[in-house]
C-alpha cells in the first residue's frame, strides 16, 4: 500500500516540542510519507534558526515558508498571514498531501490553513478545544477547529468543546497531549548537566523547603480554627 503524504507544519519551539515525538513516530512508520513544513520563528536568526536543531534532530526539511515580517504593530500578524498563505498555497499546490496537521493557536497556523482550505487539503488539527481566555489565540484555535477535518484534542473536555461547536464526533479524537511524552522517553538532564548549559548554581532543595516549611507553619490547622469558631458562637 502507498504510505499517505502527511505534510506538517511547525512554527516555532513552541509547538515543535509537542511536535518532537508524533513526528519520530511518523518519520518512522512505513505508512505515512512526512513531509515537514517550516515557517514563522524558526527561519528567524533573531529567534535562534532552530530550523537547524530541527535539522540536527534528523528531520528532512521538505520546504521553509518565510511570513515573520516583525511584531511591532498589529498590521504585521495580519501581513504574516499573508505571506504565509501565499507561500504555503505555493508549496501545497505542488506538494499535494493527503492531509496537513496544524496545531493549538499561533496566528502563524492560519496561513497554511487558509492555503489548505483552498487547495482542497484534509487538515488535522492537534490541541482544538483548549481555553486561551482574553487573549487572540482563542480566536486563533477556534477558527483552526472550524476548517479542520480531523481533531485530535487533549482531553475529554476540549473533545466535547470541539463537538458542542458543531464538529461531527466520529471526526474527534481524545489522544492526550504529545508534549507528555516527553516525560516517559526524553532523557532529561542532571543537575549538573542543567547547571553547567545554565553557566550558574540551582538552589539546593533543603534551602527551598525550608522556606515553603516557614511559611506553612504560620498557617492554622483546619481543626483549630473550627474550635475558634466554635468557642465564638
Amino acid at each position: 500500500m502507498k504510505p499517505k503524504r502527511i505534510a506538517v507544519v511547525t512554527s516555532s519551539r513552541a509547538d515543535y516540542g509537542h511536535l518532537y515525538w508524533p513526528l519520530v513516530e511518523m518519520k518512522h512508520s512505513p505508512r505515512i510519507d512526512l513531509r515537514l513544513l517550516v515557517t514563522g520563528a524558526h527561519l528567524e536568526a533573531e529567534y535562534g534558526h532552530t530550523v537547524d536543531v530541527i535539522r540536527a534532530d534528523g528531520f528532512d526539511v521538505e520546504a521553509e515558508i518565510p511570513c515573520f515580517v516583525g511584531s511591532k504593530r498589529d498590521a504585521d500578524m495580519g501581513l504574516g498571514i499573508a505571506r504565509a498563505t501565499e507561500g504555503f498555497t505555493r508549496v501545497l499546490d505542488t506538494l499535494r498531501p493527503d492531509a496537513l496537521v496544524v496545531i493549538a493557536d499561533r496566528y502563524e497556523m492560519m496561513g497554511p490553513a487558509l492555503a489548505a482550505m483552498a487547495c482542497r487539503i484534509p487538515i488535522v488539527h492537534i490541541e482544538g478545544g483548549e481555553r486561551s481566555e482574553g487573549v487572540i489565540d482563542q480566536v486563533v484555535r477556534d477558527a483552526l477547529t472550524m476548517m479542520s477535518h480531523v481533531h485530535l484534542t487533549t482531553t475529554e473536555r476540549a473533545k466535547k468543546r470541539v463537538i458542542a461547536m458543531g464538529v461531527e464526533a466520529w471526526r474527534v479524537h481524545r489522544v492526550g497531549a504529545p508534549s507528555l511524552d516527553h516525560l516517559r522517553r526524553s532523557r532529561l538532564w542532571t543537575r549538573e548537566e542543567l547547571e553547567a548549559h545554565l553557566g550558574f548554581a540551582l538552589l539546593r532543595r533543603p534551602s527551598s523547603w525550608g522556606f515553603i516549611r516557614s511559611r506553612w507553619m504560620r498557617i492554622p490547622s483546619p481543626r483549630r480554627t473550627r474550635c475558634t469558631r466554635r468557642s465564638r458562637r
